[in-house]
């Protein structure tokens, strides 16, 4: 049989017909059935897009938070051993404070916070051990000051004290 053609033509009449009728509630029931499939595929696509999305935000958050951790555990290692050696410079030994780095910055890859760190531990290893900085007491030493220009600025200074 050939089909309807792609372009009108006042000439083409259809060869047969089929004329068929439905029960107009079978009909209801059948569109209301696709929208109910139809609702329930968009409820469940909404789920799971939302799920994905959130999942995804807290996957990201994890990672930052990570990462966040990961770059300033280094500082607060050097912080913290900077304050035990500020609280306890001259007071007590420094045989109390850990200068080890934990092991965990020693397999991180080299940046420019590797470097900080490094030079930091190069610094606090000469306080450590028996090579510590020994605390000097005060002496009052008192010198007699030969540069002698007083006379020469005196009329300067009380210059200086006068109204204009």
């Amino acid at each position: 049989l050939p089909g309807p053609p792609n372009e009108y033509n006042k000439e083409y009449t259809p060869k047969f017909m089929i004329i068929m009728s439905i029960d107009r509630k079978d009909l209801e029931a059948e569109m209301n059935e696709v929208e109910n499939r139809e609702r329930n595929t968009t409820h469940s696509l909404i789920k799971f897009i939302v799920i994905f999305g959130l999942g995804g935000l807290l996957t990201c958050f994890l990672f930052i938070y990570v990462a966040t951790i990961y770059i300033t555990r280094p500082f607060e290692w050097m912080n913290h051993i900077s304050t035990q050696i500020l609280h306890q410079c001259g007071i007590h030994g420094d045989k109390e404070i850990d200068y080890t780095r934990p092991v965990v910055f020693r397999f991180s890859p080299k940046t420019e916070m590797n470097i900080v760190v490094e030079e930091f531990q190069k610094v606090i290893s000469h306080f450590s051990g028996s090579d510590s900085a020994k605390v000097q007491t005060n002496k009052l030493i008192e010198v007699k000051n030969k540069f002698n220009i007083f006379t020469q600025f005196n009329k300067l200074y009380c210059s200086r004290m006068e109204p204009n």
